[in-house]
């Protein structure tokens, strides 16, 4: 089966990215979080679950976010699936809430592969030194597709943080 040179160039990058994710921990003593969510895409009433692996830079100043998402489609469509790449700044801390904004790329597939532009904003609030729930506002570009989500989800810190 040979694939699109998008596609390939586009998981390519994201390989390569994941990989510094992962040996970052080792050369500066950073600490990866986990993200799960759910989501809802408007326009489409189509409902995902997802996942990320964060790696915070400069004490939760900046984000890099690795991520995917799956929705569950009726039965006589086909069900979308997306792999993203994002950078989140955090704004401020205000007691226990923690405004974000965020830019990204993003690999769609649903009938075709297409890669867009993330634009998107949001509200962590730690409840404790763990757990870290956020809701968060996604609008995402595609050629000839747009959409906009929302998110609700829980960030888990390593405890050794």
């Amino acid at each position: 089966m040979k694939h699109s040179p998008v596609r390939t160039r586009f998981f390519r990058a994201i390989l390569f990215v994941f990989i510094l994710v992962l040996a970052g921990p080792v050369t500066s003593r950073a600490q990866i979080d986990v993200a799960v969510y759910g989501e809802r895409m408007a326009g489409e009433d189509l409902y995902g679950v997802g996942g990320a692996v964060m790696l915070p830079i400069k004490g939760y100043t900046f984000d890099i976010a690795l991520g995917g998402n799956y929705f569950f489609a009726p039965s006589d469509t086909t069900s979308p699936w997306m792999v993203n790449l994002d950078t989140h700044l955090n704004l401020f801390t205000y007691r226990f809430l923690r405004p974000y904004y965020g830019v990204g790329l993003n690999y769609y597939n649903r009938d075709g592969d297409r890669v867009g532009v993330n634009l998107k904003f949001g509200v962590y609030m730690r409840l404790r030194d763990w757990l870290v729930p956020y809701v968060q506002y996604t609008y995402r570009t595609i050629p000839s597709i747009e959409h906009s989500y929302m998110q609700v989800g829980a960030r888990i810190i390593p405890r050794s943080r």
